[in-house]
């Protein structure tokens, strides 16, 4: 009984120390939480919210207390997983007791959880250190609006599966064009103009003109005039009964959308009933389509274009590797000669005491071939490949530059470099190898990529570096250019025809056209000449074609690690290829595109090396002006991108049916007139869709097949059919008609519609 109660009161001691303990630490670690010299306050990415695949955007308040201070703040992307430290940091510079607003950009990759900040002085001491996590938006479909001007939420109420809002306050507008990533609009309302500045707009006007979508209120002339563009371009988009909604106006590759509909954009929007479901997805219907391309080209999984990409650019060429072969074979030779060989060839001469001078002789020689073995492998500087990627449009005098390159280092020494043109950069591969994460693990010296964004450059700085472990960089800045590529193409529902003619100042070597689901090998395009669509071609479908390795389209296989250098050259280009034709574009199914490589011999500029590769450079030319027409009237080829889904399940990715229906409602701009549908069998070649396809009849509320397996079908007079709600909206019900193991025969079919332009 003593020894129990004599337990007891041990344990409650115990207890009590305990919390004495924690009380003293929690109190210490306040106190020195209130002496830090360093204060600060970080918002990510207006609510924490971010896409997959896009820039978060940091807004930092940051305060010195004591003393005027010089430093950096860095911010480092988690996971979960052994990884790459990739630090993006900008330098500070700050007065006493002033407050200062500074703005990061960190890219979020998958597995991504949190960003680590943490303010360090110029002799590399962390003086504080906060962890802030992120919310990935798994919805490809959501878009993300920024609300600039004060007291306006109304858009917060709004249905999160078309769009979800934040309040942007003047000081979180971004600094870099790139911190506008994850937004597909903003909004600014009429109050910001009697609180702030107009001139605080200046990197908003330049995101809208880069792609962006605004949405102004109503009688918003000032900010017009601002972003350039005039009344009298406006097109103004009218519901069923004739009442202007909103005028529309196309500023360079962006959009401005200026309400009218109602006395305020607060008062429609203040009910959330299905009209006003309607009007937002026609709203929607109207945004760039720069963004909408963005949206349909996020991925959640490791099979993109750009993962190929990267795979092809953490090739290294055989060459450049150790021979465990040849040195295999090399020492077997040594351990022969220096063996039984010559000891026997002495002994037979009768000069046995030679044998130690014999061993030497074939020692030094055997080393010399060594050597001689191991030279291609003995580098003195680091090793680049470079792959550029030129994108042009027919909207706008600016040139995207994307520049993809991986350095390779033969040894441990620290590198660092920086780029011009205020380019927006980051590591695009982050996972490691197995000797990299044992290398973490055993506690040896940190491996790190520090990333600077200056105001005109960014510099890198690689610091011990892992042997022969390709670091891939993603760099992307614009320049301006005028040159262009006239075209005069017409699309008739079955083919391509037309001129176009090169006027960019270069030639193109390789070149195909991609337009409304047709791809047209061009050959070398030279500068100056016209190019005509023949009236007989091989339509290439989605690029997946036979040819030889020179066919830029030709989808060529690499090795996980190594390859050699006669093979490398070509599958880092077919790997380009790939990536322009699944994530540049995507759109080429009512779009159209010219993609070729221009000729370079150059090697990679950030190095003098010959190790390094030839640089591979390409050019993407987005052509607007297109006319598509299906028996006299406008033809929109595929309506995929103004699809809901109402019922079922789909893989957003593949556009395959998880089941054995799908439901989709159709939400066209209210401009268009619905006249036709049509499932044409050629352009459902590719997706071998076995079916049956049916519509919904909003009079008798039932459906009805219009198309079933195999067949071209039409299906026109949808209002007088009573297919069509008033809201210019339709249904489709695809139902499977094949068993599962023929899982490639699921793919949702290309719906084109015929349409008349109010």
């Amino acid at each position: 009984m003593k020894d129990r109660k004599w337990r007891s009161s041990f344990y409650k001691i115990m207890i009590v120390f305990f919390f004495i303990l924690f009380g003293i630490s929690r109190a210490l670690f306040a106190e020195a939480k209130e002496n830090s010299s360093i204060s600060m306050k970080v918002s990510v990415n207006f609510n924490q919210y971010v896409r997959l695949n896009r820039n978060a955007n940091l807004n930092i308040l940051i305060t010195s207390k004591k003393q005027d201070f010089t430093g950096y703040i860095q911010a480092i992307p988690q996971t979960d997983e052994p990884q790459m430290n990739s630090m993006y940091q900008t330098d500070i510079s700050l007065k006493v007791k002033k407050q200062e607003m500074v703005n990061l950009t960190v890219p979020i990759y998958q597995g991504v959880k949190s960003i680590v900040l943490q303010v360090i002085d110029q002799d590399g001491n962390v003086l504080l250190k906060e962890k802030k996590k992120v919310k990935i938006e798994t919805d490809s479909t959501t878009y993300y609006i920024g609300i600039i001007g004060k007291n306006e939420n109304y858009l917060h109420n709004l249905d999160t599966k078309i769009f979800h809002s934040f309040t942007m306050e003047y000081d979180e507008i971004p600094e870099r064009l790139e911190g506008f990533d994850s937004l597909e609009g903003i909004l600014i309302t009429n109050n910001f103009l009697r609180e702030d500045s107009i001139s605080a707009l200046k990197l908003v006007k330049e995101w809208n003109r880069n792609g962006g979508t605004i949405l102004l209120e109503k009688s918003s002339d000032a900010l017009l005039h601002y972003m350039g563009v005039k009344r009298k371009d406006a097109k103004a988009i009218k519901d069923k009964q004739g009442l202007a909604m909103y005028n529309v106006f196309r500023n360079k590759k962006g959009v401005i959308i200026e309400w009218v509909y109602h006395k305020s954009m607060e008062v429609a929007l203040s009910k959330n009933n299905e009209k006003l479901v309607d009007l937002l997805y026609d709203l929607k219907a109207h945004f760039s389509d720069c963004k909408v391309d963005h949206i349909d080209n996020n991925s959640y999984t490791s099979d993109t274009g750009e993962n190929t990409l990267i795979t092809s650019l953490e090739t290294i060429e055989k060459k450049f590797l150790p021979k465990p072969v040849r040195y295999t074979m090399v020492l077997i030779a040594y351990a022969c000669l220096v063996g039984p060989i010559l000891y026997l060839i002495l002994k037979r001469l009768k000069k046995n005491l030679h044998y130690y001078v014999g061993v030497l002789i074939a020692s030094v020689v055997f080393i010399g071939i060594y050597i001689l073995a191991g030279l291609n492998t003995t580098l003195d500087s680091f090793l680049m490949h470079n792959v550029a990627i030129y994108q042009y449009d027919d909207f706008s005098d600016t040139v995207d530059q994307e520049i993809f390159f991986s350095i390779v280092f033969p040894c441990k020494k620290s590198a660092k470099f920086s780029i011009k043109n205020k380019p927006n950069l980051s590591l695009v591969n982050t996972s490691t190898n197995t000797s990299a994460s044992s290398s973490k693990i055993l506690g040896q010296k940190a491996y790190d990529v520090i990333i600077s964004k200056e105001k005109d450059k960014a510099s890198v700085e690689i610091k011990n570096p892992l042997y022969m472990k390709p670091y891939v960089f993603k760099s992307t800045t614009q320049t301006k250019s005028e040159r262009k590529i006239c075209s005069n193409i017409v699309y008739d529902g079955e083919k391509v025809s037309g001129l176009v003619q090169n006027a960019l100042g270069f030639d193109l070597e390789e070149a195909v056209l991609l337009s409304n689901y047709q791809m047209i090998p061009m050959g070398d395009f030279k500068n100056g000449t016209y190019f005509k669509i023949p009236e007989q071609y091989k339509n290439f479908g989605d690029g997946k074609i036979e040819g030889t390795i020179k066919t830029p389209y030709f989808r060529l296989s690499g090795p996980e690690s190594n390859q050699d250098q006669s093979r490398l050259y070509e599958y880092q280009k077919s790997a380009a290829m790939q990536y322009c034709l699944r994530e540049k574009c995507a759109s080429y199914k009512n779009e159209s595109y010219i993609i070729g490589f221009i000729h370079s011999d150059l090697k990679a500029k950030e190095t003098n090396s010959e190790h390094s590769c030839k640089d591979i450079k390409m050019v993407v030319y987005r052509i607007r002006g297109v006319k598509k027409v299906f028996e006299g009237k406008q033809l929109i080829t595929d309506i995929y991108p103004y699809e809901e889904l109402h019922g079922g399940t789909i893989n957003s990715t593949t556009r395959k049916m998880e089941g054995y229906y799908v439901i989709m409602d159709y939400y066209l701009p209210s401009e268009m007139k619905v006249d036709a549908i049509l499932v044409n069998e050629k352009l459902n070649q590719q997706n071998n869709y076995s079916g049956s396809i049916s519509i919904f009849n909003y009079k008798t509320e039932e459906y009805e097949y219009i198309y079933s397996n195999g067949n071209n079908g039409v299906v026109d007079k949808l209002r007088k059919k009573h297919y069509i709600s008033g809201d210019n909206k339709f249904r489709l019900r695809y139902g499977l008609s094949v068993k599962e193991e023929y899982p490639e025969k699921n793919r949702l079919p290309v719906i084109s519609a015929v349409v008349e332009v109010k």
